[in-house]
């Protein structure tokens, strides 16, 4: 005969707590001391207690999940490293996770998905990536039915909101610092979809790099892109087709850096002995194109999950306030880049 499942009468008699006690610690909530909080999960697992999840949501008027709003990705690389730094959070402290794909829309079609998200589903918190971090009509109708949100790379911290974002800027200028000291001076930049708060600081990056070298801003030497493959490969046709083409090209993210590679092999040139070739992100890609790329690493799947972590808390009771969190970024240097093929270097 089967043994009897253990209730929470049970763990409460054997810890030698109340029932709320047990419930409080089951519902992750805090103000229950360390010693307490220990001895019941040790009961808990003795007995082979396992609470009921619909109870549980109902005890606590909470769904115990959450839910990442995003667009239709063109960056699979990011936005899978995005999805398992957010998954490890919410496993680890017991969530579930729900995603809701916003294609490729904007404005009041965002907000109606963000409302959906937060009213039929219930979750208790959501996450927003770009460009959706920025989308003020997501932002307003989440704020108005006072869901708590997290944020990752928008374009600046919200008071009423978990951030997280990266130091575009400082990584930007490391990759310029890194071509300029292999002898470039004719440095071309791809830029990332203006949508996204991440494709002006990296273009602000660029420039400033470039400045700190001495090195004038040629406007010429600037294409603009979309974080896609087809868009890099089409700036940098553009790019390499001037009269004095660049000596290096340096794109917002690994997905457009391949795509300047693709540019470049198609017009006959070598990279790196005839174009140098830097990206951004570090993704998947990065070490898959021929030759590997230079580029600067995002901590992506870190970030993800330090905001998810953030927001858990603040659901806990356990933070006051949203955290606004930047990460560094770290160069690394693969084949892609070298020196030019020009014996004569620019002073």
């Amino acid at each position: 005969m089967a043994s009897r499942k253990a209730k929470i009468t049970d763990v409460a008699a054997s810890a030698g707590v109340s029932i709320k006690t047990v419930s409080r610690v089951m519902n992750l909530e805090p103000n229950v001391r360390p010693a307490t909080r220990e001895r019941v999960r040790e009961a808990a697992a003795a007995l082979g207690y396992e609470p009921n999840p619909a109870a549980r949501g109902l005890a606590s008027r909470r769904t115990f999940s959450l839910g990442l709003l995003y667009e239709n990705p063109h960056e699979f690389g990011y936005t899978q490293r995005a999805f398992e730094g957010v998954f490890a959070s919410c496993a680890a402290a017991g969530y579930t996770l729900l995603l809701l794909p916003c294609g490729m829309a904007a404005g009041a079609c965002a907000a109606d998905s963000a409302l959906h998200l937060a009213t039929q589903t219930r979750v208790d918190g959501v996450i927003l990536t770009a460009p959706l971090c920025d989308d003020e009509r997501v932002l307003n109708a989440l704020h108005k039915r006072d869901t708590p949100i997290a944020r990752i790379a928008p374009r600046a911290p919200d008071s009423g909101a978990c951030t997280v974002r990266a130091a575009d800027r400082d990584a930007t200028r490391a990759v310029i610092e890194h071509l300029f000291d292999l002898g470039h001076r004719r440095i071309a930049f791809i830029k990332g979809d203006a949508r996204h708060g991440a494709s002006a600081e990296r273009l602000a990056g660029y420039r400033q790099g470039l400045q700190a070298r001495g090195l004038t801003v040629d406007a010429t030497l600037v294409a603009a892109g979309a974080f896609d493959f087809d868009s890099g490969r089409r700036a940098a046709l553009r790019l390499l087709n001037l009269p004095h083409r660049p000596t290096a090209v340096f794109a917002s993210n690994d997905d457009m850096a391949a795509g300047a590679i693709a540019a470049a092999h198609a017009l006959g040139l070598a990279v790196p002995t005839a174009l140098s070739v830097a990206g951004f992100d570090d993704s998947p890609i990065a070490s898959r194109t021929w030759p590997p790329l230079t580029t600067a690493r995002q901590p992506v799947f870190e970030m993800a999950a330090a905001v998810t972590d953030d927001l858990i808390a603040q659901l806990r009771g356990q933070s006051d306030q949203p955290r606004d969190r930047v990460f560094e970024c770290s160069l690394v240097v693969r084949e892609s880049t070298t020196a030019p093929a020009s014996t004569v270097r620019q002073p």
